[in-house]
């Protein structure tokens, strides 16, 4: 699976909602979020239906977020990774400050 289908199966599995319902809001078939469950395989448009049924932001799944944006929550999926994350970015951060120093120095 590509990252952005892991998001999307991801997302299905882990809604507040039944995989009926989903189907209902975003005039699917049961079987198609079945299968988005499973492949992380969906259209462009039902994509953007299930954006807006599960209240998740687009960017989502198309940059390597690791956040999910559920009703204005922040859910973490992976916070070992998110750390790891942010400790890269402060080093270079870091990195990137020190080298404008030398060049002023």
């Amino acid at each position: 699976m590509t990252s952005i289908e892991l998001r999307v199966a991801e997302a299905v599995k882990n809604s507040h909602l039944t995989y009926s319902e989903i189907a209902r809001q975003t005039g699917a078939e049961s079987s198609a979020v079945s299968k988005w469950a499973k492949t992380g395989k969906i259209s462009v448009n039902y994509l953007a239906k299930l954006c807006l049924v599960l209240e998740i932001d687009p960017r989502y799944f198309l940059y390597n977020n690791h956040e999910v944006i559920f009703k204005g929550r922040v859910l973490i999926n992976d916070f070992d990774r998110i750390i790891d994350v942010v400790n890269k970015s402060q080093e270079r951060l870091l990195n990137e400050l020190k080298e404008i120093k030398d060049l002023s120095d």
